[in-house]
């Protein structure tokens, strides 16, 4: 016969509460994911916060902040509410046998592995999200457009495919760094004008991405040293290796928002209706891909954890007591 152990019945919180949390943090990625790719939103924000304070932007611990500011008051409120109801039923607990034990056992295990299940299927569903957002990129397919900056009458510029004529900015030169969980890279750019010029300008409209070996950095000068407005003219110059026209594929407000407000901070004036000229399509969708990797290897752990708590509710549901 059975060995028979009793213990109160204060109910199972992590039961209730992990599931709806961790449905609510999953929701809160697909709302700020699109935020952290196209740096937009709140998460624009906080990246212009980083740079001030700590001099760089830290994009996943950003998006992973985020997500846990918004869950933990929902997790907060509904640890409260369980202690409220536990606390009105504190007289009328009752006592378990093990089989009462076991079974509450298999059905905390079935929310959880359901729970499980539930992220990895949102996982699959940020991938297939981030893979349209691809789609919606543009490409280098068909003619280029032939864009002669600073000339009139000025062209109205599409996205895609472009040639852009004029005077790279070489004095100009930014590297902006981004990381995601499982790979970094940097980018560098410089501003494409009609006429290069020691002064600020009104606006500048057009950039060009350039690649390490297109260019030469002055041995005395460290590359992330930013120039105050008052000492603007007193540098090493950048000595750059190839010349406008350029090809490439050109994207509306491609320029990081980061970028935008560093150029604001030395005294030359990048336009917020922006146009850049990446080089090659892997630069243009290096993001989206490896968002798309990280949303597909969060569903496949998320999925055998899902599938190892099943077969542990399997055996549970074996066991005589």
């Amino acid at each position: 016969m059975a060995t028979t152990d009793y213990r109160r019945d204060n109910g199972s919180m992590l039961r209730y509460i992990a599931p709806i949390v961790a449905a609510w943090a999953a929701i809160l990625f697909l709302i700020f994911l699109p935020q952290s790719i196209n740096y937009r939103g709140l998460i624009d924000t906080l990246a212009e916060w980083q740079f001030n304070v700590f001099g760089r932007y830290w994009p996943a611990l950003t998006l992973a902040l985020l997500i846990g500011l918004f869950a933990l008051p929902v997790a907060l409120v509904l640890w409260l509410l369980r202690r409220a109801r536990d606390g009105r039923r504190d007289g009328d607990t009752h006592l378990l046998s093990l089989a009462e034990e076991r079974d509450r056992a298999v059905r905390s295990s079935n929310w959880t592995s359901r729970s499980l299940f539930g992220l990895s299927g949102l996982g699959v569903l940020g991938a297939i999200v981030t893979l349209f957002m691809m789609m919606g990129l543009p490409n280098g397919a068909g003619q280029p457009q032939q864009i002669n900056v600073g000339q009139v009458p000025f062209v109205q510029p599409r996205e895609g495919a472009a040639r852009l004529v004029g005077q790279m900015d070489w004095q100009r030169l930014t590297r902006f760094d981004e990381s995601l969980i499982f790979a970094k890279r940097s980018l560098y750019f410089v501003p494409v004008v009609g006429q290069v010029s020691d002064g600020s300008r009104a606006s500048v409209r057009y950039f060009v991405q350039v690649f390490p070996n297109e260019f030469t950095l002055p041995a005395n000068q460290p590359f992330d040293y930013i120039r105050e407005r008052n000492s603007i003219q007193e540098h090493s110059p950048v000595t750059g290796k190839i010349a406008a026209p350029v090809n490439g594929i050109l994207r509306h407000e491609g320029l990081p928002d980061e970028l935008v407000r560093l150029y604001h901070k030395v005294g030359f004036t990048a336009s917020d209706d922006n146009y850049v000229l990446y080089r090659n399509q892997s630069s243009v969708g290096w993001r989206h891909w490896w968002v798309t990797i990280g949303f597909l290897l969060f569903s496949a752990l998320a999925f055998l954890a899902g599938n190892y708590l099943r077969r542990n509710v399997r055996t549970l549901e074996n066991l005589s007591v």
